[in-house]
């Protein structure tokens, strides 16, 4: 079934066999998150920011484009082509703002990374473990008891996984609260639908639940950012709640 370590807590396999072709999608050049530019998978585990060098590369060919063109333009200009001179100098322009685009891209994605994570920068190019200081000041768990949210299909899955840890003796459990390391201290805005600490190895657990695929790319940059020495499962689910895929993450 191309799955395999199954996590009775959550009643999904873990993980899927990363040796055999699993994607049920109907083409191969989905890879990865239907955006290879911005996303690179160098593991075939999930997704990471592309590094700076491709827009390193990018920024340079265009610089060097725009002075090509900018010599073009002058060579124009003087010799009274004016109307050439003029496109040529317009595309220069473009080049040298795509130069810059290119150039500043990395800061901006991190600043957004930085924003989604809660203050842990995620740098363009590197795992979801760079660095950052961890919060304090976490609310009480609520041990999995907080209003429904998401579908009913999703909510009664969440509640499924909570109620399992609870009967397991998992330690802190909490259900849509802001994200806690194993201390106890808030890593993050962000809100797993489901997190506790387990009660023999003391390793925090986070575990997210979405019905597409979009929000599962968002969660899996985020949650391992906020706490890297986390165990994260991201399960797809379909609208009956029904496990489509499940993906977990380990320090």
């Amino acid at each position: 079934m191309r799955a395999r370590v199954w996590l009775p807590e959550v009643g999904v396999f873990s993980a899927i066999d990363e040796l055999a072709y699993h994607d049920a999608r109907s083409t191969l050049w989905g890879w990865p998150g239907q955006s290879p530019v911005r996303w690179r998978d160098p593991y075939g585990r999930g997704v990471v920011p592309r590094g700076p060098d491709f827009l390193r590369l990018l920024g340079d060919a265009a610089f060097d484009n725009a002075a090509d063109l900018r010599d073009f333009a002058v060579a124009d200009y003087q010799a009274g082509n004016y109307t050439s001179a003029y496109f040529h100098g317009g595309l220069a322009f473009d080049m040298a703002l795509i130069g810059v685009a290119a150039k500043a891209l990395p800061a901006i994605v991190d600043a957004v990374a930085m924003a989604e994570g809660g203050g842990r920068s995620c740098k363009l190019g590197n795992s979801p473990r760079a660095g950052g200081a961890r919060g304090t000041g976490a609310r009480p768990a609520n041990n999995g008891v907080s209003p429904p949210h998401g579908s009913p299909a999703h909510d009664a899955r969440v509640r499924k996984i909570a109620s399992s840890m609870k009967k397991n003796k998992w330690e802190d459990v909490r259900v849509n609260q802001q994200q806690v390391d194993a201390k106890g201290n808030v890593v993050g805005r962000n809100r797993p639908d489901v997190q506790g600490t387990h009660p023999e190895t003391g390793q925090r657990v986070n575990i997210e639940i979405d019905t597409s695929e979009s929000g599962s790319l968002r969660h899996q940059r985020v949650v391992p950012a906020n706490d890297p020495d986390a165990v994260n499962t991201f399960i797809g689910i379909d609208g009956e709640g029904r496990p489509t895929s499940a993906t977990t993450r380990r320090p």
